[in-house]
């Protein structure tokens, strides 16, 4: 199995097809925030913009109608691309040169990072198959549909709709880490943000080494940045990304309130940033309110803006992402018995476990103190400036995200209450996770603290750029093994089990997978790997136990399962080789091995994904080897 790690550090003929579909997706998007604003946006805010659109699009075809969304997806593909070359649409020159200064800068991280296969486990238990739904029928799963094998069939799509739209341009196969691609993709395009808040200039395209240093910040330097998370396919970098941009904007408009410019193309943009935001995740919708709602107090004590003004324009930006929420609830309500999280009955809600709580969201506060220190900075600084400035620029800004902070720890103590304690959950779980969906907000605001008051001339300005530049083309080549989460055992090890089943199992045959120790987590992986990551077994009948011995064997050859995977061989089966996985066959009443793949020696230095048992892989008490409190548990939504 250890030779199967060695090529995994290079990207294959299909891994960048896989990349350069998504990116041509992203192109398309921003053809399409184009076509929406084409003079009041940057690009990088256009590709989220454009990407709320196609979501918009694809969510009210999906929810209304039975025809195959491929239709909307092409159509979106081709409207998007004419954006980029129709004369009042199209970006100018030194908007490509813009794009072309992150995208090379970093490069290293995307030569790293294209081979990356799918990790951790909601990826397998709703992201991928949700993805692989859309692909297999082109429409939304339902109860009365055929299966998904998805936990949360019912969870939001907007991240998924990105890789499907990249399916139409891999023929044979689909984009299985499109969604990992495009979170890369979103951190990237965030740091040419940053790379203009620093300068203070949005009317010309940063230079090399802003772009660098915006690069950093967005990634290596931001304080809610983990690459298991922000780099895999969940929905934390996207959300953070989306919110940094709808926080960004939302300051903008406020600005062009006080001021009396012009301010339709800001509204759109702010409309559809907060409708591709709103469907990332269950609790987006959140976010999206707190935007919102930070925007109206803000304009409720600066008297500098008009209210009424505020509130038309903070109607208008809101009802695209109603509407989106709205008709996705709808159509989870009326095709789905469960489907996604859900609350429990109100009277079920355990209030009394607010004081404790808060005391250990504070815990945690102290803990990640390099996060909620800068985050702090952001919330001093806001009432700091306030007091001599007024609510105007940066300051604006600042108290957006102070208040969006506040907002949104409401609601996680909500929803710690209202359902993690009555699913069993402990406590604040997950907290830090939760708040990094701030993390794109605070280094923005920091960001523009430092834009406002760094010093003109000095030695820095010579020194400090050409550091930025080395630093973001060497530091990914340094911590490989740090972004190449994916390889982490044992994660390695269900691809390989997985591509063993597939060796020796047809397409609709029945298998067994023997599973010694497992606490379901490898079970939802394993069977996820077999059936959606290609070669594809998407039909087969699988048994699963988490006992592994000869009487087992039997009762399943009883139920017709002739063949099995026995992910460890345990001292039930004294005749098999120790500390492998065999694949084996039944015929005439014995189980026959077929072939055998030795684990590698134990090392207690190893580093083993903590989420996972580890005693399928014959490796008991490995599990919490590389636990992090930053890991998202499983099925979180």
């Amino acid at each position: 199995m250890t030779a199967a790690l060695l090529p995994a550090y290079f990207p294959h003929w299909s891994d960048l097809w896989e990349l350069a579909s998504i990116l041509v997706v992203a192109a398309a998007f921003l053809g399409l925030g184009r076509l929406v604003a084409p003079k009041s946006g940057l690009v990088e805010i256009d590709v989220i913009a454009g990407w709320g659109l196609a979501c918009l699009v694809l969510t009210f075809w999906g929810a209304v109608t039975d025809v195959s969304l491929r239709i909307p997806a092409a159509l979106i593909l081709c409207a998007g691309l004419a954006g980029l070359v129709l004369p009042h649409s199209r970006p100018r020159r030194d908007e490509w040169g813009a794009l072309l200064r992150v995208m090379v800068l970093s490069l290293p991280v995307w030569i790293i990072l294209a081979p990356a296969r799918p990790a951790m486990t909601d990826t397998f238990m709703n992201l991928l198959p949700n993805l692989a739904y859309l692909v297999d029928h082109g429409m939304f799963p339902a109860d009365v549909r055929p299966p998904s094998y998805s936990f949360l069939p019912g969870a939001p799509y907007n991240t998924q709709f990105v890789a499907f739209i990249g399916s139409l341009l891999t023929p044979g196969f689909y984009p299985v880490s499109g969604m990992a691609h495009f979170n890369i993709l979103l951190q990237v395009l965030s740091g040419l943000l940053l790379a203009r808040v620093l300068w203070g200039r949005l009317d010309a395209p940063p230079s090399w080494a802003l772009c660098a240093w915006g690069l950093l910040i967005a990634i290596a330097i931001n304080p809610g940045f983990s690459p298991r998370v922000h780099f895999s396919g969940y929905g934390e970098a996207p959300i953070s990304v989306a919110l940094g941009g709808a926080v960004w904007l939302a300051a903008r408009l406020l600005n062009r309130i006080e001021t009396g410019e012009p301010r339709g193309g800001v509204i759109w943009q702010l409309a559809l940033v907060l409708a591709a935001l709103v469907n990332i995740k269950q609790a987006s919708v959140a976010l999206v309110a707190a935007t919102l709602g930070s925007m109206g107090v803000l304009a409720l004590i600066d008297r500098r803006i008009r209210l009424l003004n505020a509130l038309r324009d903070l109607a208008c930006a809101a009802l695209p992402a109603a509407a989106l929420y709205l008709v996705w609830r709808w159509y989870v309500q009326a095709h789905f018995a469960i489907g996604e999280l859900k609350p429990a009955p109100f009277s079920q809600w355990q209030f009394e476990t607010i004081p404790s709580l808060v005391l250990e969201m504070l815990k945690i506060m102290t803990d990640k103190g390099y996060f909620f220190g800068c985050l702090a900075v952001v919330i001093a600084g806001f009432g700091l400036l306030a007091l001599r400035r007024g609510f105007g620029g940066t300051v604006r800004l600042a108290g957006l995200a102070t208040v969006v902070f506040l907002a949104y720890n409401v609601f996680l103590i909500v929803t710690y209450i209202g359902h993690f304690a009555h699913e069993g959950e402990p406590g604040a779980h997950s907290y830090f996770r939760y708040s990094t969906h701030l993390s794109l907000v605070i280094v923005l605001v920091l960001a523009a603290f430092w834009s406002d008051w760094s010093p003109d001339g000095g030695r820095w300005r010579r020194i400090v750029p050409a550091a930025g530049i080395v630093l973001m083309l060497a530091a990914p080549l340094l911590f490989v093994k740090r972004l190449r989460f994916d390889i982490i055992p044992p994660q390695p090890y269900v691809a390989d089990l997985a591509q063993l089943v597939a060796r020796h199992v047809g397409p609709d045959e029945k298998v067994a997978l023997l599973l010694p120790g497992d606490n379901t987590t490898v079970s939802w992986m394993l069977k996820s790997w077999i059936r959606f990551v290609p070669p594809r077994r998407l039909n087969l009948d699988i048994a699963e136990s988490g006992v592994a011995d000869p009487a087992t064997l039997s009762s399943l050859a009883a139920q017709g399962y002739r063949k099995a995977l026995l992910s460890c061989t345990t001292p039930a089966f004294p005749d098999l080789p120790p500390r492998s996985a065999i694949f084996l066959v039944e015929e005439g009443g014995e189980w026959h091995p077929v072939e055998t793949l030795a684990y590698p020696p134990s090392d207690p230095r190893e580093r083993w994904v903590g989420n996972l048992s580890s005693g399928p892989f014959c490796r008991p008490g490995a599990a919490g080897a590389d636990a992090d409190s930053d890991l998202p548990p499983a099925h979180s939504n």
